[in-house]
């Protein structure tokens, strides 16, 4: 399997568009995680990554949005996931089985959860 890490200088620069077009160009099974989700929606009567839902959506992945983000604030991420390092690596072990080409994208800033 192959993987990336797409992360930015800057927010808005176009990390999800440019792994969606990588994502269509393979035609391979893809995996996706936004570890710590940035632009949160409501679905139904939760809170959800955008980015998360997207390319579940567009690459019809078999996770829910929930397996794929740990959260969207650090507090809140720090607060459930005492050992967060362990329990991205258990996810990323997870999302990434049987998948052929799988992408993590960084949050808004190359930054972004540094502290975790």
């Amino acid at each position: 399997m192959n993987k990336v890490v797409v992360s930015s200088l800057d927010k808005k620069s176009g990390k999800s568009v440019v792994e969606i077009a990588i994502g269509r160009c393979l035609n391979k099974k893809i995996g996706y995680m936004k570890p710590i989700g940035s632009n949160p929606v409501h679905k139904g009567k939760k809170l959800v990554d955008y980015d998360a839902l997207l390319f579940k959506e567009i690459f019809k992945i078999d996770y829910s949005i929930d397996e794929m983000s740990l959260g969207a604030h650090h507090s809140k991420i720090m607060h459930f996931y005492p050992d967060a390092k362990k329990e991205f690596m258990e996810r990323y072990e997870k999302l990434s089985s049987r998948k052929e080409f799988f992408m993590i994208e960084g949050g808004e800033y190359i930054w972004d959860g540094a502290f975790i």
